[in-house]
């Protein structure tokens, strides 16, 4: 009960964060809605990039009211954000090109 609790929860927040960048529209039509919030991901994905390829992320429109974000997150973010290119290139060499080893790695399961 509480792994689906969880994931309800995250789905919300999720769907708060999108909420945010498409002013608030949400419609029930789920193709139309697939396609709408399939546009907004990619639009909010090109920010971030744009975002971390700045030497000074905190100028960025994305960032600028964020008061609790210090020098400290934008770090821990700016990693973050290197890992996961790293890791989406080898899944991309490795399922796609097929040019590496495929590595499988056991996941845990948080309960």
């Amino acid at each position: 009960m509480l792994y689906i609790s969880s994931v309800q929860s995250k789905r919300d927040r999720i769907q708060m964060l999108l909420s945010k960048y498409i002013e608030d529209i949400i419609t029930i039509n789920k193709d139309h809605n697939t396609q709408f919030y399939k546009k907004v991901v990619w639009k909010l994905g090109n920010k971030l990039i744009n975002t971390f390829q700045l030497s000074n992320q905190e100028t960025h429109e994305l960032f600028k009211d964020s008061k609790e974000i210090n020098k400290v997150e934008f770090s821990l973010i700016a990693t973050c954000y290197t890992k996961g290119i790293k890791k989406l290139n080898s899944i991309y060499n490795q399922e796609i090109l097929k040019t590496e080893k495929k590595i499988s790695k056991a996941k845990e399961v948080v309960m």
